[in-house]
């Protein structure tokens, strides 16, 4: 892990200077996240555990080959088995390709706040591959992955199944 450098007044002054005068763009995409009424039916997909769970102060965590799992201290673990089936309903979801960071976190956080003021339980995130990405890096996902686990809404999250965006896509367990 590279550790950044203080950035002195000076070199702030220079960025200022040569950024000039920036304004965000428009942007007349569709919204950030829809309302699924129906979703299509829910099959349990039973296959082996293979992965490691480290426990950690704020949960456990786990990353294997793209997949994600985190599950905050307390939650009982037929949730945890339930969620990452694909068995508990998806109330709400919404879909960030395509956008920005900074734009993606701002949407996150207010789709997040208002499935908790509807009381959604279960949501879907959806944050793509980062496959058209430059470099194949898949930023989004991993900045999803490190924003969700600080929201002290999420009780957890993990890779969604295959119908639903596999690595593409997260189920997300609110607080109740």
């Amino acid at each position: 892990m590279t550790r950044r450098r203080p950035v002195s007044e000076e070199d702030a002054a220079l960025f200022r200077d040569a950024a000039g005068d920036v304004r965000p763009l428009d942007d007349d995409r569709a919204p950030a996240y829809r309302r699924r009424t129906h979703l299509p039916p829910r099959g349990a997909s039973h296959g082996p555990r293979t992965d490691t769970v480290a426990d950690g102060p704020a949960g456990r965590s786990d990353e294997r080959d793209g997949e994600q799992l985190f599950v905050r201290a307390g939650l009982q673990k037929k949730h945890v088995r339930r969620l990452r089936r694909g068995q508990i309903p998806i109330d709400a979801e919404t879909d960030l390709h395509g956008m920005r960071i900074r734009e993606a976190l701002v949407a996150l956080a207010e789709f997040l706040a208002e499935c908790r003021a509807e009381g959604a339980r279960c949501v879907r995130v959806i944050h793509g591959k980062g496959l058209g990405s430059r470099g194949g890096q898949a930023v989004l996902k991993w900045e999803v992955d490190r924003w969700l686990r600080m929201h002290g809404d999420v009780m957890a999250f993990c890779t969604a199944q295959p119908r639903d965006g596999g690595t593409g896509a997260l189920y997300v367990l609110l607080k109740s």
